[in-house]
């Protein structure tokens, strides 16, 4: 797979649609991934059944993931990790109202990155966008287990490591 390859596909068994995710969140594709998503929900009646699938979402673009993320809540889908959810990935995860993890999968958890370039003016604004959506991304981790935004910025955020978590430690 190239790394910048996102793949998503629907499958439909009576009223219950499948979404496949997997590959890399990006907006450097012939499609972007949000675009993408939403024309497989096109397909999620309003009497229908909505299971997200993640096998090996390795994370990307945090706008194109938060646009997932945002589409994926309202169907309250069940969510099922079979290999890796990361970064972006992981989040994603979360849109879940139900969270399934395979016995030798993974979760994993960091700080944004990013790249920026121009001057320091334009580097600044860089990093202060990129600290929005780390809040951002901490208050959907706090919503989801219900744990307050600074105890998840302390444990998953200030060390700049990747936390990869075991289904039991994803609990």
């Amino acid at each position: 797979m190239k790394k910048h390859t996102f793949n998503v596909t629907a499958q439909r068994t009576g009223n219950t649609v499948r979404l496949n995710l997997s590959g890399y969140i990006n907006t450097d594709s012939e499609r972007v991934s949000s675009a993408a998503v939403g024309d497989a929900l096109d397909s999620v009646g309003p009497n229908d059944k909505l299971e997200v699938h993640i096998r090996n979402l390795y994370g990307g673009s945090v706008p194109e993931g938060l646009t997932i993320y945002h589409d994926l809540v309202d169907y309250k889908p069940d969510v099922i990790i079979d290999g890796v959810a990361a970064s972006m990935g992981a989040i994603i995860a979360l849109a879940g109202a139900t969270r399934k993890m395979s016995k030798h999968s993974r979760l994993m958890l960091h700080r944004v990155s990013l790249g920026a370039s121009g001057d320091p003016d334009q580097v600044k604004e860089s990093a202060d966008q990129a600290q929005k959506w780390e809040d951002e991304l901490c208050g959907i981790i706090a919503d989801t287990i219900s744990a307050k935004v600074e105890d998840v910025r302390a444990k998953y955020m200030v060390t700049g490591k990747d936390y990869w978590l075991l289904p039991a430690e994803a609990l």
